[in-house]
Order: C-alpha cells, then sequence, then structure tokens
C-alpha cells in the first residue's frame, strides 16, 4: 500500500497518537492483574453489547491486565466495562466487569 517504510511509520505514529486521543491511552493510571470468571468472555471495540467489533474473546486462566472503566451497557444490573488486554492472546477491548474479577478494583476512568 505505501511505497516507502517512512510513509508506513508514519500512519502507524499517527494511528497511536489518535488511540491516545480518544481516551484508550491511561498513562499514569493503575492496571490490574486478574481473570475472566466466564468461558467466551467478549473483548469489543465499544463498551455496549451491540458493539460493531468482537476483537476476541477471554476465558479463565487466560488472565487479563485491566487498564480503565467506563459505563456502557447494562448487563446483569451492571454498567461498568473495563478495558483489558487478554494476557495469554494479547487482545484488547471493552468487556463488562461482570464477568472481570478485577472489575469493582478499577477506579481509573477510560
Amino acid at each position: 500500500m505505501f511505497k516507502s517504510r517512512s510513509a508506513r511509520g508514519l500512519v502507524v505514529a499517527a494511528a497511536a497518537a489518535a488511540a491516545l486521543a480518544v481516551g484508550v491511552g491511561t498513562a499514569g493510571a493503575t492496571t490490574y492483574y486478574g481473570d475472566y470468571t466466564a468461558s467466551g468472555v467478549a473483548l469489543r471495540s465499544t463498551p455496549y453489547t451491540n458493539s460493531p467489533a468482537i476483537y476476541g474473546r477471554g476465558y479463565p486462566g487466560q488472565h487479563e491486565y485491566d487498564y480503565c472503566y467506563t459505563g456502557g451497557s447494562d448487563v446483569n444490573g451492571n454498567y461498568a466495562w473495563d478495558w483489558n488486554k487478554d494476557a495469554a492472546t494479547g487482545v484488547s477491548g471493552y468487556s463488562t466487569e461482570v464477568y472481570l474479577n478485577t472489575g469493582s478494583e478499577q477506579f481509573t476512568s477510560c
């Protein structure tokens, strides 16, 4: 697509800057290490059950890094969703706190 490495590098740098600008970057945040409490916990592009993309799924024993929380869809009476990374696969996304054992510990807002 790009004819030079420098052009590709600029696009990668711009994408990283955009991710930080939308609030997913959490410099100075407390990261929690925990686990998924159910099989197939969705890591979504947005904190809503009708999210347009599911990036991956987490399973008990894979563990997760929990970076921040935000409000989203109601799941069993809980509106809190956490931006987390599956420690086994490296995939990141929003998951409802209902299925994360670190959810109620996370107080850093995304």
